[in-house]
């Protein structure tokens, strides 16, 4: 029981290590405009690397949102993280 116990907190652990967030556009728009005011099309998906980041530009026309997600803060006593390489999800940090 233990061992399944275990198994069930480090596959938490796992997919536990990113965050999410939603920006609304405004009423009416037809694009998704991110922070650096480029437009983008419904349905596509662009990389923030500095922030290492995925956004796409979800909805339909009139109703669109950006959607983003970038890795978490991990915190484990004696790791010291290292930045990965490439583009979301890639570049999250790691021990």
């Amino acid at each position: 029981m233990f061992i399944r116990g275990t198994f069930v907190v480090c596959a938490l652990l796992a997919i536990a290590d990113a965050y999410t967030y939603i920006i609304p556009q405004k009423p009416g728009a037809v694009k998704c405009t991110d922070s650096f005011g480029n437009e983008h099309q419904p349905g596509e998906t662009w990389y923030n690397d500095e922030k290492c980041e995925r956004l796409i530009c979800t909805g339909v026309a009139r109703s669109l949102s950006i959607d983003g997600a970038g890795c978490g803060a991990i915190s484990v006593p004696g790791c010291k993280l290292e930045r990965g390489e490439g583009s979301y999800p890639k570049c999250c940090p790691s021990c």
